[in-house]
């Protein structure tokens, strides 16, 4: 239960990865078209580094304000004692944010360059490494919801790392450079992406609502069904 309460923070997490690539990818590959090479250069590392801030933020945030983050996301009325155990889940989420951020943000540009391969690397070394992290923490380790949180926010840090191999390549298009930050390109990014940021949005709070109406309605177990619905969506 405490699981199907804490997973609605993935829908919170798209809100920032939605706009920025959707707008990133649209306005690279509107560059890129035009042979305006520098100009794809200034919005990607645009979005990157919005990504990095607002992430960073967003993370420690997330972190000091786990428990009151969990209340709202429906750990309250019969549900109170999930309380820790969520929030336990919530900081390890948290702390993965920004790498998974990194993965959303840069997986698109990175194609574009002819680093498909790389990207499809990345995909595969976040699904074995959370697999084998969520069954060291079942079987030897033993660290509840917050062992499984742990699991994925370190997919999340192998995956990125995976991605940064090509900020080293000698021939590339992207850099991770903040001088080549443009802030005239923001209004732009926001404009082509906030129609996905809207889904996002929407989708938090759909599935917060959810969570609440579930355990004040229908009690705990219409919240362990929801929690079975979610495993098999997310």
């Amino acid at each position: 239960i405490a699981y199907g309460i804490a997973v609605t923070y993935f829908t919170f997490n798209t809100i920032l990865s939605y706009v920025l690539v959707s707008g990133s990818q649209l306005l690279c590959s509107e560059k890129i078209g035009k042979n305006r090479m520098e100009d794809a250069q200034n919005v990607f590392a645009l979005s990157i580094w919005t990504a990095f801030l607002v992430s960073a933020v967003v993370t420690v945030l997330g972190i000091v304000f786990a428990e009151p983050f969990a209340k709202f996301l429906g750990a309250r009325g019969d549900a109170q004692y999930l309380v820790k155990e969520t929030a336990g889940f919530l900081r390890f989420l948290f702390i993965g944010n920004i790498f998974h951020n990194f993965i959303s943000v840069s997986s698109g540009a990175i194609q574009m360059d002819g680093g498909a391969k790389l990207v499809r690397i990345s995909g595969c070394t976040t699904c074995i490494v959370d697999i084998a992290g969520d069954l060291l923490n079942i079987f030897v380790f033993k660290g509840g919801l917050a062992g499984m949180g742990a699991a994925t926010a370190f997919s999340n840090i192998c995956a990125a790392l995976v991605l940064l191999v090509y900020f080293f390549r000698k021939k590339r298009l992207f850099t991770l450079n903040p001088t080549f930050v443009r802030l005239k390109y923001f209004p732009n990014l926001i404009r082509l992406g906030y129609s996905q940021m809207i889904h996002g949005v929407a989708a938090f709070f759909g599935n917060t609502a959810i969570n609440r109406l579930s355990i004040s309605r229908a009690g705990l177990a219409a919240m362990f069904g929801m929690t079975g619905y979610k495993k098999v969506l997310l």
